[in-house]
């Protein structure tokens, strides 16, 4: 969120659009977090959304115009995905695409058809789906799944791109053009088409749109100059443009040396701003920061209120600094955000930090409560946002929950659940007693999991060195390997792969087709993590049983080792020994790598695939190969996918899971066991929008997909070794049946007159909960929060389909026994 002061009042929001280019370090999600005029939002790893700061108007969403200095939690809801906040008002996305809106709606900026009505708590806007949402100073615009923008509220200088000056309570849809990214300044909007082209309306007094044009408003979008952006950020009166190079551009006033460039005066041409590359860039209202690849933070601009993070200038906006300036040196950062007064910024082991000013502990913590005093050094918030994590691996699976512990399921024979023996599990079971895991991963036998201070540990099978410890021995519980802290870890079938902060990639493990690229002779596995030379720096990276893919920061493909399917992309050549850049439909924003064949999805969500393809699994049946990228066919635009061996999913923008590939033993989850060969993709069975992270295995035949709330997962497949972690060993082909992260035990009613326990299967349920021991004459009947009869049932088998998520009680009676009760958690 950002504001213009002169010459008006007003105040202006800004809720970056953060691509997620890798999910390896903490929380990397667009809108996780939002910095509005006085207040702050913030989405928790479990779903819930908090606020902190001023309330005058309801902005907080908590019922009351009452400020809290503290994180204070928005209603119940668990399935918040992400944030916007502007100066007076906030929106949020849930999981399902549905708009909320509270606060201030004095120009129709809530969606409300009463202008002047604010609202203290959530309010849905209509019932259409959204994938993003943007907060003005008194507008707001939204990024629909079919890639239209709608904009609603005031519209004094065409900020609503309607060819229109009209305020307007109802979205109003912004040309007819599809674009991928969104981003709004104080009272203009710039977007991203998929061309890499920028387009801009809405106020341009200081050329902030980034066209010649010498109108100072634009009621409709033109074309800004320049082009080849992946990122925009838009702040009261200028503009930031992040080029596929990793180069940083800028427009539009220069008054507080916001463009960062010396000397340069407002204009509306883009001007390169350094020779530096970034990752990640955030305008504010007179202020820019921007993320390098190392993990290091820049920031330049207005710091009046100590919104820059550095002490220089702090009360003294002449000797602000007008050139990059790096924000301490302690932290790895991973996001941020900046509006009017403050700035909040993710590090990469999940805190969250703040600086500038807190009059209205809008950092969420009492510091400097109530007074004025500013604060330009980064502080803790006391709230943390912690990353989850699921893999599969061969027959076992992982996860880390919320809590930051760590669970494990399925096969054990060689120590790959990591609970110290070879017993087999057939539900999820606690790994140690830490709870600082942010990233797990799974090779075929093996696993590696990366704690927040960057430590790596691993444990399983090792007979090639894929656990780093440089032996070949098992290893039944996590060991800590000996490697330079690291914010991303892969693993293959029988190697293993690392990132620093910096970039630099290690390898280590079997190196039979040069997968481990590590200059090492092909043939000769590595027993120790080996940085990989070249002098590279990437931003993901992905393993399957042969070969590595690699991003750059930029979207550029690099590849090593197997190549016997094409599965690096560039035809059937060699295998090569080191990374080596690849042919592919970039710049890409994310890779995957399944048994034999890679993904890849591009910054606007389509997606493609190439390599082995006899199981349709790269989405095209016309041979046993796909030997280059090829755009899957049929499939909506995503935002995030995961392999199997020898099949596909991705997540879809409006949360529909979509599969393709092998579906033998169900792991499409469509219902079925078969075809061998499915390559159209189709969505699975539930059609279910509340899905927030999917993943598989480059050996076992299972997908998994984890709820919103990180509490609980689906699994489908393969499960001969339980490791569905549903608490059988039968192949299962639907995502219709939750486990829960945690030792099951019944929920009874304690205390209820003339009742004994009962016990419920699954719990937490989403389609049919069953009433273990009871027989078909036994009636169960379902109550709300309130006592309301809510679903009944003949028979031990319950339907809560359709009820929404939330605490149940449930009475089951058969004639001639004893009452029996218990609790039903729905998901």
């Amino acid at each position: 969120m950002k504001t213009r002061l002169p010459p008006c009042l007003t105040v202006v929001a800004l809720l970056l659009l953060l691509w997620p280019l890798a999910p390896a370090r903490a929380q990397v999600l667009r809108g996780t977090f939002a910095v509005g005029g006085l207040h702050s939002l913030s989405i928790h790893a479990d779903g819930t959304l908090w606020a902190a700061g001023d309330n005058r108007y309801g902005q907080l969403g908590i019922g009351s115009t009452t400020g809290r200095s503290t994180w204070v939690q928005v209603g119940t809801a668990t399935n918040w995905k992400q944030v916007a906040a502007g100066y007076l008002h906030s929106l949020a996305l849930r999981t399902d695409g549905s708009l909320w809106a509270w606060g201030s709606n004095i120009y129709g900026q809530l969606g409300m058809s009463t202008p002047a009505l604010a609202s203290g708590s959530p309010q849905q806007v209509g019932t259409v789906a959204y994938t993003q949402v943007e907060a003005g100073d008194s507008f707001t615009a939204a990024l629909r799944p079919d890639g239209t923008v709608w904009a609603w509220g005031e519209n004094r200088y065409g900020q609503l791109g309607n060819n229109s000056l009209t305020n307007s309570t109802t979205p109003q849809q912004v040309g007819t053009a599809a674009y991928v990214q969104l981003t709004v300044g104080s009272d203009f909007a710039l977007a991203l088409r998929a061309d890499g082209t920028s387009w801009g309306w809405g106020a341009n007094d200081s050329g902030q749109l980034g066209t010649t044009t010498s109108s100072p408003y634009s009621p409709v979008p033109v074309q800004s100059s320049g082009g080849n952006y992946v990122q925009l950020s838009a702040g009261a009166g200028h503009s930031l443009g992040l080029r596929v190079d990793g180069t940083l551009w800028a427009w539009g006033s220069n008054s507080y040396g916001q463009l960062g460039i010396a000397g340069r005066l407002a204009g509306p041409v883009p001007a390169q701003v350094g020779t530096a590359t970034y990752t990640r860039i955030a305008g504010g209202t007179y202020q820019s920061l921007a993320l390098r690849a190392d993990g290091t933070l820049w920031t330049w601009g207005k710091n009046f209120w100590g919104q820059l993070g550095i002490a220089a200038g702090a009360n003294d906006p002449a000797a602000a600094p007008s050139l990059p300036t790096q924000v301490g040196t302690a932290g790895t950062w991973v996001q941020v955000q900046t509006g009017w007064r403050h700035t909040l910024a993710l590090r990469a082991d999940g805190t969250l930090w703040a600086w500038g000013d807190n009059s209205y502990n809008q950092f969420g913590s009492p510091l400097n409560a109530g007074s004025p005093t500013i604060n330009p050094t980064p502080t803790a918030t006391g709230t943390a946002l912690p990353t989850r994590s699921t893999a599969g691996g061969n027959n076992f699976g992982l996860a880390i929950k919320a809590d930051g512990t760590l669970w494990a399921w399925g096969n054990n024979e060689y120590g790959q659940l990591g609970t110290g023996n070879s017993v087999s599990q057939l539900r999820p079971t606690k790994v140690g007693t830490d709870t600082d895991w942010v990233q797990v991963v799974a090779g075929s036998l093996h696993a590696l999991a990366r704690k927040a201070n960057g430590t790596v540990w691993a444990w399983g099978y090792n007979a090639d060195g894929q656990l780093g410890l440089g032996t070949t021995t098992t290893q039944y519980a996590p060991a800590q390997v000996t490697v330079p802290p690291l914010v991303s870890l892969a693993a293959g079938d029988w190697h293993s792969l690392g990132l620093m902060a910096t970039g630099q990639p290690y390898a280590w493990g079997q190196n039979t087709s040069g997968q481990v690229g590590a200059g090492t002779p092909v043939g000769v596995a590595v027993l120790v993590p080996t940085a990989i030379p070249g002098g590279l720096e990437f931003a993901s990276i992905a393993a399957g049983e042969g070969h590595s893919l690699a991003l750059k920061s930029t979207g550029l493909l690099y590849v090593w080792g197997s190549n016997q399917y094409g599965q690096r992309g560039d035809g059937f050549a060699a295998s090569i020994n080191g990374p080596a850049p690849a042919t592919s439909a970039g710049p890409l924003v994310q890779v995957a790598a399944g048994q034999h064949h890679s993904l890849g999805r591009t910054a606007s969500g389509q997606v493609y695939a190439w390599g082995r393809a006899a199981n349709g699994q790269t989405g095209s049946a016309t041979g046993p190969t796909t030997p280059a990228p090829t755009l899957v066919a049929g499939l909506p635009l995503a935002t995030q996918l995961a392999a199997g061996p020898t099949h596909s999913l991705a997540l879809g923008a409006g949360g529909v899971i979509y599969t393709w590939g092998d579906n033998t033993t169900g792991q499409l989850a469509r219902g079925s066991f078969g075809p061998a060969a499915a390559p159209v993709p189709a969505p699975e069975l539930t059609g279910s929008t509340a899905w927030a992270q999917l993943a598989s295995g480059t050996k076992g035949s299972i997908s998994l997909a984890r709820t919103a709330s990180g509490l609980h997962f689906a699994s489908a497949g393969l499960n001969s070794m339980g490791q569905l972690g549903d608490g059988t060993t039968t192949d299962w082909p639907r995502f219709d049946r939750l486990s829960p992260l945690v030792s099951l035990q019944p929920l009874p009613v304690l205390g209820a007159a003339g009742s004994v326990p009962l016990a419920l299967v699954p719990n937490p349920a989403r389609g049919l909960a069953t009433a273990v021991g009871l027989p078909a004459t036994a009636t169960l009947a379902a109550y709300d929060a309130l006592g309301r009869l809510v679903r009944t049932s003949l028979g031990p088998a319950l339907d809560v389909a359709g009820l929404p998520t939330g605490m149940y009680l449930v009475r089951a009676t058969v004639p001639g026994q004893p009452t029996r009760t218990a609790r039903l958690a729905v998901e």
